[in-house]
Parts: C-alpha cells; sequence; structure tokens
C-alpha cells in the first residue's frame, strides 16, 4: 500500500518539476513563430492557444512587470533574442477567451517607427 503513495509522490513531484520547462518551451515556440509570422508574412499579432495566467508566469519569472490598466487588456513587454536577432516581445491577454496574443519585432525595426514618428 505505501508503494502506491510514494508513486503517486513521485508522480506529483516530477509534474512540477517539469510543468516550468513544458511552460518555457511552450512559450519560446510560439515567440519564434510570431517572428517569423512578422519577418516573412508581414503580420504584427499572431493569437496562441496560451493561457495567459502561463504567459504572465513566463514574464514573473523573468522580471517583467505585467501592467494593467482600467480599460486595457493587461501585457508585458520583453527583450529577447531569437534566432541570433534581438527582438523586442509583447503579449497581450484576449479579453474573449483569455489566451495570449504575442507581437514580436526587431529592435532596430521598432526604433526606426519611433524615430520616423518622431520626426528625427
Amino acid at each position: 500500500m505505501w508503494w502506491i503513495v510514494g508513486l503517486v509522490v513521485v508522480w506529483f513531484l516530477w509534474r512540477l518539476a517539469t510543468g516550468r520547462a513544458r511552460r518555457e518551451h511552450t512559450i519560446k515556440d510560439a515567440i519564434g513563430r510570431a517572428f517569423i509570422a512578422n519577418t516573412k508574412l508581414g503580420r504584427d499579432w499572431i493569437d496562441t492557444p496560451i493561457y495567459w495566467e502561463a504567459a504572465e508566469r513566463f514574464a514573473l519569472d523573468r522580471g517583467v512587470e505585467v501592467k494593467r490598466y482600467y480599460n486595457e487588456p493587461p501585457s508585458f513587454s520583453l527583450d529577447m533574442r531569437v534566432n541570433g536577432e534581438d527582438v523586442f516581445v509583447l503579449m497581450m491577454r484576449d479579453q474573449l477567451n483569455g489566451t495570449t496574443s504575442i507581437s514580436v519585432a526587431k529592435k532596430e525595426d521598432v526604433f526606426s517607427k519611433i524615430s520616423e514618428r518622431l520626426g528625427k
């Protein structure tokens, strides 16, 4: 009987230990797909099946502050390196179904758009 309890405890600990790794892999894969969609297809945002809570935990693990405003969905941004390039990642919660939308752009593209808008 005790071996069944031991197996349950081991299974539970294994699930806790591998949960973070699965979440990291899934979100990094989605960020890579968003980067490809932006560079090759010109799509700014992609919708993912990733629940917002997992994306929020991904941000909190990296020390990123999640912004919450009264009339806007929660969102956060972070800098990453994807396919050897420095990119700017923006994730936002979809208000309808609680999933995450992701936008990824090269840093130099973001900076050039900002300087164009500022007129410099």
